[in-house]
């Protein structure tokens, strides 16, 4: 919200947008081919469950915890959210890898496909509904 009008018009093109507005971060990660983010839960979680490898510059303790997670099970790469131009370059090559962070962070989303969010909610008040019909009856 705080971009200056410059800087978006510095940066912004076809495959990079900036909005002033919270997007829908599901469908957002849907079209992308990588995420790059500061390793929050929410966008690291949809982009995994996207199948899509994360890029995490963390800001905060929990953010860099994070991409160490993700870092080890193969998942993404994380970095210095000071990086230099060649640091970052790199770890998108390394993130790009076809038979690296690509492949694993679909096989992931595959292995957790029952766990997107509406699913476990439906289960779960599937189940309460049973078990209430059955104390009814």
């Amino acid at each position: 919200p705080d971009i200056s009008g410059q800087t978006i018009e510095a940066f912004a093109s076809s495959t990079c947008i900036f909005s002033r507005e919270p997007y829908d971060i599901d469908a957002v990660v849907e079209d992308a081919d990588i995420v790059i983010c500061h390793g929050g839960h929410d966008t690291a979680a949809a982009a995994l469950m996207a199948g899509k490898p994360v890029l995490i510059a963390p800001m905060q303790a929990e953010q860099a915890m994070l991409g160490a997670r993700i870092e080890k099970a193969g998942l993404g790469v994380a970095m210095n959210h000071q990086a230099t131009v060649d640091e970052i370059s790199s770890r998108l090559i390394r993130l790009m890898d076809e038979d690296g962070p690509m492949l694993r962070a679909t096989e992931f989303a595959g292995q957790y496909s029952e766990f997107s969010n509406p699913k476990p909610v439906e289960r779960v008040v599937a189940r309460c509904l049973d078990l209430v019909n059955q104390r009814i009856e």
